[in-house]
């Protein structure tokens, strides 16, 4: 994944075109291993990835980016594109059925690049943003909701955490 990620950062810079990337993060994945076992989780992380490789396009590239983490990445796709997909990908997760668990959810961070943003930039900005998303959320997701904050190190980059809010908890968009 770093040597794709690595090459569509090269494009973008050369020709100018947008490039965005999707963390997905399993929520509570540590307590499906825990209550149903590693080979439940293996075959539930297997799931999860083939609903995201089928529910994404033929240019994104999907991959595992370790533990209960997914990495898309998103060629010609600016923010507002992969916020669009990101809403996708975490509803068809709340709404599949994964056997002996039952039901998952997921929260997503999203980044898009900006002119001189290292990879490394790229990865902590989107990542940065997962873990916050599920500080907010306590409830298991059912209607979905996103939050816009800015990234300080660098000022053109935003990440846009994205979970899953029952209706009577919903965050009020941020601009910033």
């Amino acid at each position: 994944m770093d040597e794709i990620l690595e090459y569509e950062l090269n494009q973008s810079q050369r020709y100018l075109h947008p490039l965005s990337i999707i963390f997905l993060d399993i929520d509570e994945f540590r307590k499906i291993n825990d209550t149903h076992g590693y080979q439940t989780g293996d075959l539930i992380l297997k799931m999860i990835a083939r609903l995201i490789q089928n529910n994404s396009r033929a240019a994104d590239t999907v991959g595992r980016w370790g533990g209960d983490r997914f990495l898309l990445i998103c060629p010609e796709t600016r923010l507002e594109g992969a916020k669009v997909l990101a809403r996708k990908l975490l509803e068809i997760i709340a709404n599949s059925y994964f056997p002996k668990a039952g039901s998952s959810t997921a929260s997503a961070g999203l980044a898009e690049y900006r002119k001189d943003d290292s990879q490394w930039q790229l990865l902590e900005t989107s990542g940065e943003s997962t873990p916050c998303c599920k500080e907010e959320r306590q409830e298991p997701a059912v209607e979905l909701s996103a939050v816009l904050v800015s990234y300080a190190p660098t000022p053109f980059v935003y990440l846009v955490p994205l979970s899953c809010q029952r209706p009577a908890e919903r965050l009020h968009n941020m601009s910033v």
